[in-house]
């Protein structure tokens, strides 16, 4: 079918037109917003406090490993786990376009986990860098409020209490996928592709069973 005959049958199938329109409208406007998708980390440490010796601390149970280890399970509400195989992968990797993700730093590997560091870190990812620090910045307090319920519920003196760190103040936010508008084109181009190819097929079809009528002597009440 040439360009001309395309054109053609787009003007007998406006309706057909439309609807392919309509649904590529439809798929595209939600993945333009997003297709823009901000990423965001930080990371607290427990630290002993000025003067405790790692060893007492351990041997007391409150060791700045396991205070991390129980804050985090607080947060989370469920028991610490891996969201994925590999420990360098983040939410943006793993299909994430929204959420927060608080986790005990894994030193381990895939099928042999540990904790060996009392780093908590702290992801975040969604459609604006203000959704982004609102998140980091909400897991930073509930992690910091965690610990601190966590000493109080056990007795913890306050000159033994273990206390958290941020390891860099300033947030850095920053695009997980810079290329929104390479997304938005190839849908505007498959809804098109898509289009075309629903109205040669109907127009086919509409005139096949016009000439059909015809033949047959029939006179149909509407004009395929």
């Amino acid at each position: 079918m040439t360009l001309a005959q395309l054109l053609r049958a787009a003007l007998r199938r406006w309706y057909v037109v439309l609807v392919g329109v309509a649904l590529t409208a439809a798929v595209a406007l939600p993945l333009h917003r997003t297709a823009v998708t901000y990423w965001g980390e930080a990371t607290l440490v427990v630290l002993l406090p000025k003067g405790e010796s790692t060893a007492a601390n351990s041997l007391l149970s409150r060791s700045p490993i396991a205070i991390a280890s129980l804050a985090v399970q607080q947060v989370n509400q469920r028991p610490n786990m891996l969201r994925s195989a590999s420990s360098g992968a983040t939410l943006v990797g793993i299909g994430e376009r929204s959420g927060t993700l608080v986790q005990l730093r894994n030193t381990g590997v895939q099928w042999l986990p540990a904790a060996a560091l009392p780093y908590i870190d702290i992801e975040a990812v969604g459609v604006s860098e203000a959704e982004v620090e609102q998140r980091i910045t909400t897991a930073l307090e509930q992690v910091r409020v965690a610990v601190a319920d966590l000493q109080q519920r056990i007795g913890v003196p306050s000159a033994m209490q273990v206390f958290t760190e941020q390891r860099s103040p300033q947030l850095s936010v920053e695009h997980a996928l810079s290329n929104p508008k390479r997304a938005l084109a190839g849908t505007l181009l498959a809804g098109a592709a898509l289009t075309a190819a629903a109205v040669v097929l109907v127009d086919r079809m509409l005139l096949r069973l016009r000439l059909r009528l015809q033949l047959r002597g029939g006179v149909p009440r509407w004009d395929l």
